[in-house]
């Protein structure tokens, strides 16, 4: 990290490495790390480049199975450099969803709710990067993770779907903060519409 970024403050789950400087840079190296150890390909790597009040200015997503590249600046999103925008779904019953839990009971809660009764398909990719690279470019319409995810790392991919003109909330339907540290955690719902969030 240190020499792909030698002027950023950086965070990443495995390091913190602090400098004054203009730009925070938000590591994600292995999103999809069960999948990794397996000798699976679906797995992804996620940067976010931030200014000093964590506003993202450009985020870039790698998916390793595909070798697609996502990325967001402030002129939109993008798949392989071709801009990309989310789909227009407005029913829950005519969407496909992602979830994420890894705690039984958080998943036995979702599974209650309208979202497993009323979406036609739901299903858990294994990381939250490719849910939101797929919500980002259409191919599907939510992601929902009730459980207590770093704001700082994963959600890298959050500014990808905000510019592809999706809607993000924590599960309460508030706006989420990204913090410089490990200390905080977030649940976090994305959705293609606001009808449909």
């Amino acid at each position: 990290y240190e020499k792909a970024f030698p002027d950023v403050t950086i965070i990443s789950e495995e390091r913190i490495i602090k400098r004054d400087s203009d730009f925070i840079a938000l590591i994600d190296p292995v999103c999809g790390s069960i999948y990794a150890k397996r000798g699976s390909a679906y797995f992804a790597t996620g940067v976010t480049v931030c200014d000093k009040k964590l506003r993202p200015v450009c985020e870039a997503i790698g998916l390793f199975a595909t070798r697609d590249i996502y990325h967001a600046s402030a002129d939109g999103a993008y798949k392989n450099k071709k801009k990309i925008h989310v789909s227009a779904t407005k029913r829950l019953s005519e969407s496909i969803l992602h979830f994420e839990s890894y705690k039984p009971t958080e998943r036995a809660s979702i599974m209650k709710t309208n979202l497993f009764k009323r979406a036609p398909a739901m299903f858990n990719s294994g990381s939250v990067k490719y849910s939101l690279a797929w919500l980002a470019e259409g191919c599907t319409d939510g992601f929902v993770n009730c459980g207590n995810l770093y704001p700082a790392t994963e959600l890298i991919g959050k500014f990808i779907v905000e510019k592809a003109g999706g809607v993000v909330s924590d599960a309460n339907g508030n706006k989420i903060k990204i913090y410089p540290d490990f200390k905080h955690r977030t649940t976090l719902v994305c959705s293609c519409t606001k009808e449909l969030h």
